[in-house]
């Protein structure tokens, strides 16, 4: 009886651990989906679907490869700065202009 209850404290931590884990990688995915949606590329239904697909095991990682894939020549311009986002050998590096 005693391990059923220890199995069980420790199935509901692990959990919990897994999506805190979860949620602070997908958060940089999330964001990003929500600039996309900002800059008009996705449209809300595009952005509700990656949002609940980031908040999935597994799913969260493919829809990020996907994510990169389609929008790895982004640029990106904020208050004056120019961001290009180049990715190059698995690397995106950023070129301020």
């Amino acid at each position: 009886m005693m391990l059923g209850s220890a199995a069980f404290i420790c199935t509901r931590f692990g959990v919990r651990f897994l999506y805190i884990s979860l949620m602070s990688t997908s958060v940089y995915s999330i964001l990003f989906v929500l600039f996309l949606y900002n800059k008009k590329k996705i449209t809300l239904f595009e952005t509700v679907v990656h949002i609940i697909l980031q908040l999935i095991f597994v799913l969260d990682i493919i829809d990020s490869l996907y994510l990169a894939s389609k929008y790895k020549n982004i640029t990106i311009e904020k208050e004056g700065l120019h961001y290009e986002r180049k990715e190059t050998l698995g690397w995106q590096i950023y070129k301020i202009h």
